[in-house]
C-alpha cells in the first residue's frame, strides 16, 4: 500500500473503511521514491493525508489511497480507476452525485451543498474522461434530490470532449432548480458534439426568463429523452444543430425550438416527436425557424396563449399525426416568405382560437393535407384554413373540415395576391359553415372538388394537317388548340368514363375540323368547324366522345 508524503495532515481512521485495524510486522519505512511502505502485521491506528487533496495524483499506481477533499470520501486506485471502499463495482453510472436532500448520500461520488449545485455536477461530468485517471466517457447519475442551479452545466468539445456522455437521473424525483431571480441561463448547455444523452430528470425553470433547459449549438445525434421540463423560457432549443431526438417528454409552460447561430447552417433532420406540450404564456409551443428536415410528430400541443406550432423558416418539415388543440390563437401556422414544400398531414386540429391552420406572409409549394380540423375559432368568424398574404402553389387537399358554431368559411383565400392554390377533394360541413363553406379572393385558383372543378388549360401547336390527339395516355381537360394549317382532327379514345375534355381554337387564321363519326369513336351534332375562339365541349362515356356544347365565338365580319 503506498501513500503520497505531503505538508497539509488530515486524520481519518482506518476502521471506517475497512474492518478491522491494520497491523505489519516491519513497521512503517519511507521509500526512496518519497511512498510510505506499509508491510507485514504492523498495527496502524490511523492513516494521515497531507498535501493538495482536491486533485488526484497524475500517475498514480495500483492500490495507492487518497483522501478526496471534494467528495469527502477516502479512495483506492484499482489500476484504472478511483474507487470508493465498499461501493464495488458501479452498474447504472460512471460517477455518482448527490443532492442535498439525496436519501442515500453515502453512495454518491460528489456531494452537493443545495447551493451552486451545477458546479459538483460540473466536476462529476469532467471526471468521466479524465486523461489523468484512464477514465472513459460515460454517464453522470444525478440521485433523487433538489440541485440548486445558478449557471450552466457545460458539455462541450473543451478538451477533454464530451462527446458520448450521458446526464441521468432518477426520473421526475431528480430536480434541477434554477435559481429563484436568475435569468439568461441555459441549465444544460451542449456545444460542438456528438451522441450526448439527457435523461429521466426534471428542469424547473421557475419562471426564469431568456433561459434554457437544454440548449443544443452545433450538436449532432444527441437526445432528450423522458424529461421534465417546466416555467422556462425555452425547455430545448436546438441552434445549428442536426440528427438530434427529442422524445417521450413533458413541457410545461416551455417550447422547443430550431434557430441558426450566426455564420452557421439550419438546424435540419431533427425529431420532436411523442411529447406533451401544456400551456405557454409567451409564444407557440413548437417553433420551427430556421428548420430543414425535420419531423415533428405524435406530439400533444395543448394550451398555448399563441399558436399550437409556429414555422417561421424552412424547407422540408414533416408535421404530422399532432393533436394540437385548445390553443390561444391557430392551431399550425406557416407564416414567411422562407417556409416551402413543407407536408402538414394527419393532424387533430381542435378547439384552436383562432382558424385551424393559416398559410400567412408568402409561404408556398407547401402541403396541407388529410387533416382533421374541428371547432376552430369558436364563435367567431375565424376559419377552418386561412389563406392570405402572397400565398402560393400551396396543395389543401382532402381536409376534413367541420364547425359545429362558428362563423367563419371552411377554406378562406383572403387575398388576390394569393396565386395558383389547389384546392382538392376537401370535405366542409357543419353549422357553422352553413351557406359559407368557401371564400376564394384568389388568384387562378384550382379545384378539384365537391363544390367546384377546375380544368387546366393547355396549349397544342399543331402543324400536320390529320393530327391525332391521344388523351389516354396523355390526359388533357383544357385543349388551346394552335394550328399553323387548316387541319382536320383525330381524337383516340378517353381514358375513363366521365372524363371531360374542352376544344379551344386560338388561331386567328386557321381552323381545325372535327367530323362527326370520324374514327369511329366521335358522336357530334354533325361536322364541326372551329374558327377562332370556338369551343367545344365533350365528355367520354367509355366507348366514345359525345358533345355536350358547342360555342361559335368566330367574330362577325
Amino acid at each position: 500500500m503506498l501513500i503520497p508524503r505531503s505538508k497539509t495532515i488530515i486524520t481519518i481512521c482506518i476502521t471506517c473503511f475497512i474492518c478491522g485495524l491494520l497491523t505489519v510486522d516491519y513497521g512503517l519505512i519511507y521509500g526512496q521514491d518519497n511512498y510510505l511502505r506499509v508491510k507485514g502485521k504492523t498495527r496502524a491506528d490511523t492513516l494521515r493525508f497531507e498535501g493538495n487533496l482536491s486533485d488526484y495524483p497524475l500517475t498514480p499506481l495500483e492500490g495507492e489511497l487518497f483522501y478526496h477533499s471534494s467528495s469527502k470520501y477516502l479512495k483506492y486506485f484499482d489500476g484504472r480507476n478511483w474507487m470508493g471502499f465498499g461501493s464495488g463495482p458501479k452498474v447504472v453510472a460512471s460517477v455518482l452525485v448527490a443532492a442535498k436532500d439525496s436519501a442515500n448520500r453515502s453512495a454518491a461520488d460528489y456531494l452537493c451543498d443545495g447551493t451552486d449545485d451545477q458546479v459538483e455536477i460540473q466536476q462529476a461530468i469532467d471526471a468521466l474522461n479524465n486523461p489523468a485517471t484512464g477514465t472513459m466517457p460515460g454517464a453522470v447519475y444525478l440521485l433523487e434530490g433538489t440541485y440548486d442551479i445558478s449557471g450552466a452545466i457545460n458539455l462541450n468539445n473543451t478538451a477533454p470532449d464530451d462527446s458520448g456522455k450521458s446526464i441521468i437521473g432518477a426520473g421526475k424525483a431528480t430536480v434541477l432548480k434554477v435559481k429563484a431571480g436568475a435569468t439568461g441561463i441555459n441549465v444544460i448547455n451542449v456545444s460542438v458534439v456528438d451522441g450526448v444523452l439527457i435523461s429521466q430528470l426534471m428542469i424547473d425553470g421557475t419562471g426564469t426568463t431568456n433561459s434554457c433547459g437544454v440548449y443544443f449549438e452545433q450538436a449532432t445525434r444527441c437526445k432528450v429523452d423522458k424529461v421534465w421540463i417546466e416555467n422556462i423560457t425555452d425547455g430545448v432549443m436546438l441552434v445549428s444543430s442536426s440528427y438530434n431526438t427529442v422524445s417521450n417528454s413533458h413541457f410545461n409552460n416551455a417550447r422547443v425550438r430550431t434557430a441558426q447561430a450566426a455564420g452557421f447552417g439550419f438546424s435540419e433532420n431533427n425529431i420532436i416527436s411523442d411529447n406533451s406540450f401544456q400551456g405557454s404564456s409567451t409564444s407557440a409551443l413548437v417553433v420551427l425557424n430556421s428548420a430543414n428536415n425535420n419531423i415533428v410528430s405524435n406530439n400533444n400541443v395543448q394550451n398555448s396563449t399563441a399558436a399550437g406550432i409556429r414555422m417561421e423558416s424552412g424547407h422540408n418539415n414533416i408535421i404530422s399525426q399532432n393533436n394540437v388543440q385548445d390553443n390561444g390563437e391557430e392551431g399550425i401556422l406557416l407564416t414567411g416568405t422562407a417556409v416551402s414544400f413543407n407536408n402538414i398531414s394527419d393532424n387533430n386540429v381542435q378547439g384552436n382560437s383562432r382558424a385551424g391552420i393559416r398559410l400567412d406572409n408568402a409561404p408556398k409549394d407547401n402541403i396541407i393535407t388529410a387533416n382533421t380540423i374541428y371547432d376552430n375559432g369558436q364563435a367567431l368568424p375565424y376559419d377552418g384554413i386561412n389563406i392570405s398574404q402572397d400565398a402560393d402553389r400551396n396543395i389543401i387537399s382532402f381536409n376534413s373540415i367541420i364547425d359545429s358554431g362558428g362563423s367563419g368559411y371552411g377554406i378562406n383565400i383572403l387575398t388576390s395576391d394569393c396565386t395558383d392554390n389547389y384546392l382538392i377533394g376537401n370535405l366542409i360541413d357543419g353549422a357553422g359553415y352553413s351557406g359559407q363553406a368557401m371564400k376564394d379572393l384568389g388568384t387562378n385558383t384550382k379545384y378539384t372538388d365537391r363544390r367546384k372543378i377546375t380544368l387546366e388549360k393547355t396549349q397544342l401547336d399543331i402543324s400536320d394537317l390529320f393530327p391525332t390527339l391521344d388523351f389516354a395516355t396523355s390526359p388533357q381537360g383544357y385543349v388551346a388548340l394552335n394550328p399553323s394549317v387548316n387541319t382536320s382532327l383525330s381524337l383516340v379514345n378517353g381514358r375513363s368514363a366521365g372524363d371531360l375534355l374542352i376544344l379551344e381554337n386560338i388561331s386567328g387564321t386557321r381552323t381545325v375540323k372535327i367530323n362527326d363519326g370520324v374514327g369511329g369513336n366521335v358522336n357530334l351534332e354533325g361536322n364541326i368547324e372551329l374558327g377562332q375562339y370556338d369551343i367545344l365541349k365533350l365528355i367520354w362515356n367509355g366507348s366514345k366522345w359525345l358533345q355536350v356544347d358547342y360555342v361559335d365565338n368566330q367574330p362577325t365580319p
